[in-house]
């Protein structure tokens, strides 16, 4: 009987042990699900992690990855989908749920070896083409950002700027950021230990501090997202916030929770906000009411009431001078089955971010024209990214501004600022009577950076194109029967629109016949030499010095004219030799233009390496002080016998230098 005792005990002693994990997983699971249904997302996420290492299921991975994936925590969502697709219960929407997570944490669908079908691609982030701007780059902008969140950059009526950040307000940083400002409903308690994390306050920027917007106010939990307008002179603001007031419930169990509404202040001159109102269609008990803004006295906000196309959508209602007009949802063309947040509005084209599965991942940036009746569309790379990116705004010089926590493994947001990196330039070359001569074969076009680096032109239907950073460029422009032109183009800082500049070219003057007759032939005065280093055409400074006593006599008796002639040595292909001395030709022209010297009144030729001053021909050995007497630009004052009884007594026309000249 003893040993029939024993047995059993130890039976019941090891079906206690095998069973005590069960248990203790189900009490961590039950506990996880009520933290899940309070919406307390990270801690119930923590739970779920917690019940899985007790006990590997399929439920406990699938509920850690919900959690994570509410609060936009993406490397964690992805690694526990991960986990849950491993399991057999799981199903194929669990897959496609695996697949986004794996787009907003970095991966590719390809890269995860998935193929879908037509219809799961409509549920999978990243499967549609958008836009690029290659020109365009999001820089975040350090003044305004903090270890914290911060997002929502706006600007008031005189230029002050505000944002929403929770900065300050964090306890013991533990646990990880959350984005309050999407969430649908707060509990009260959410605040004391179960996030470590502030809720949410408006700044206004003066005299170069931020502080509080809404100051000395017990009222809010959290505010954010302002809209400013004017009524008459004075200026106001519209602004999301949660109140800590209760909305009591019935029934035991419920929890107490509290739903974002709007709000209407005054806006001081100082950048606070006070006598703060309601507006009148919040249901702080029921529904969001949030994401304010204000274009020609039309509000534009997000909520996720009744009546919707699902999820949050974009409404609009006028402010009247004693109130505000009908709510209207501002249709399918902007709002679909997910949430549409966070619009703006700008000559009649309506900005907003969406969760809908077009887009890269998260929420992404889209606009839709004819104050939202026109099609929507992807704002495109750049703006958009796998995260989430909202929060569009334009001031008023044009600037762009969003918020993303874009690169971030955790929902923590920062402001950017949109930056152009190039601008595009078309240059029109212009003949006579301003004719375009942009189709001309003859005609050459060369663009250039300082150091003589051809920079692409395409052609363009009426002109040449170019992408152009922050810099200085000169354009070259030559055709029969005009004087070359030499244009100096210095770009500054980019800012994404097209610059036209026309080039006007002068046609040579044609001598009239009987003037032709008159004159004699021209014969040589003065002539001296400009000369190069290996393989260049810039103006060195023995040469500047040349080139202004040429200036000095050209200025000094007007009926003398300059003839150009450069050279190359015999080293290199005759094609780019010919090149080269027609660079060094014209770099001499543009820098006696650039000077007052009238173009008629110089002749530009060139020889390549046809015109060897010493034997160092092809072939030949000589030393690089040898190759240096032909990389040259010959320079000839000419003038005609009939002038000569205008120079000063005592000069012959024997050849002399412009210095001896200059001193006859």
């Amino acid at each position: 009987m003893m040993k029939k005792n024993m047995k059993i005990s130890l039976v019941a002693g090891f079906l206690l042990l095998v069973s005590f994990p069960i248990f203790s997983q189900q009490n961590i699971l039950r506990y996880a699900d009520q933290e899940f249904a309070l919406k307390r997302y990270e801690f119930a996420g923590s739970q779920y992690e917690q019940a899985f290492a007790e006990r590997e299921t399929y439920y406990a991975a699938r509920r850690a990855a919900e959690c994570y994936g509410m609060i936009r925590s993406y490397e964690k969502a992805f690694y526990w989908w991960g986990k849950a697709v491993a399991f057999e219960e799981s199903n194929r929407n669990d897959s496609l749920r695996y697949t986004n997570a794996g787009v907003q944490a970095g991966q590719t669908v390809a890269g995860l070896g998935m193929t879908l079908t037509a219809t799961e691609a409509v549920k999978v982030f990243g499967q549609r083409q958008v836009s690029d701007n290659p020109r365009l780059r999001f820089i975040p902008i350090e003044k305004y950002n903090s270890a914290g969140t911060d997002y929502g950059l706006r600007t008031d009526e005189t230029g002050t700027n505000y944002l929403v950040t929770d900065r300050g307000l964090e306890k013991e940083m533990e646990k990880k950021y959350l984005r309050f400002d999407i969430k649908r409903a707060f509990s009260e308690k959410e605040i004391d230990g179960l996030n470590d994390r502030g809720y949410h306050l408006i700044l206004v920027e003066k005299d170069g501090e931020l502080k509080p917007a809404i100051q000395e106010s017990d009222e809010f939990f959290h505010v954010s997202m302002p809209a400013f307008f004017k009524v008459g002179t004075s200026q106001e603001v519209i602004f999301t916030g949660v109140l800590r007031e209760k909305v009591d419930k019935v029934g035991l169990g419920k929890t107490t929770e509290s739903y974002p509404g709007l709000y209407r202040a005054e806006v001081r001159a100082d950048g606070t906000f006070a006598n703060i109102q309601a507006l009148p269609f919040n249901e702080t008990g029921a529904y969001s009411v949030m994401h304010a803004f204000v274009d020609n006295n039309v509000l534009y906000f997000s909520s996720d009431g009744q009546g919707g196309f699902g999820g949050f959508d974009i409404y609009q209602v006028p402010i009247l001078e004693n109130g505000y007009g009908s709510v209207f949802n501002l249709g399918a063309y902007v709002n679909g089955a997910q949430d549409e947040v966070f619009p703006f509005v700008k000559d009649g084209i309506v900005y907003f971010s969406s969760n809908r599965f077009d887009g890269l991942g998260g929420l992404d940036i889209y606009k839709a024209g004819q104050l939202g009746k026109g099609l929507p569309m992807n704002l495109g790379k750049e703006y958009n990214t796998p995260q989430d990116d909202f929060g569009y705004f334009m001031d008023g010089q044009g600037n762009q501004f969003l918020s993303s926590d874009r690169g971030m493994s955790e929902s923590r947001d920062d402001i950017y600022a949109g930056k152009y990196l190039y601008d595009y330039f078309t240059f029109r070359i212009l003949g006579k009577d301003s004719t375009l001569l942009d189709r001309d074969r003859e005609l050459v076009v060369e663009l250039k950076n300082l150091s003589g680096e051809k920079i692409s032109l395409e052609k363009a239907k009426d002109g040449f194109v170019a992408e152009l950073s922050q810099g200085e460029y000169f354009l070259e422009v030559s055709r029969e029967g005009y004087l070359p032109a030499r244009v100096p183009l210095l770009t500054t800082d980019p800012d994404g629109k097209v610059k036209i500049k026309d080039i006007s070219l002068e046609p040579i003057p044609v001598v009239a016949e009987n003037e032709a007759i008159r004159l004699s032939p021209p014969v040589l005065l003065a002539e001296d030499q400009v000369y190069f280093d290996l393989n260049a055409y810039y103006i060195r400074a023995d040469g500047e010095k040349i080139l202004d006593q040429a200036v000095a006599l050209l200025k000094k008796y007007p009926f003398l004219k300059l003839q150009i002639d450069s050279d190359t040595d015999s080293r290199g292909s005759t094609k780019y030799n010919e090149r080269l001395s027609k660079n060094r030709s014209m770099e001499v022209f543009f820098y006696l233009k650039n000077q007052g010297i009238a173009t008629g009144r110089m002749e530009v030729a060139w020889h390549e390496e046809s015109r060897i001053a010493n034997r160092c021909g092809d072939g030949e050995a000589c030393s690089d002080a040898q190759h240096q007497a032909n990389r040259r630009s010959v320079l000839t004052l000419l003038i005609h016998e009939e002038d000569i009884a205008k120079l000063p007594t005592g000069l012959n026309r024997k050849k002399l230098s412009f210095q001896k000249l200059l001193e006859k």
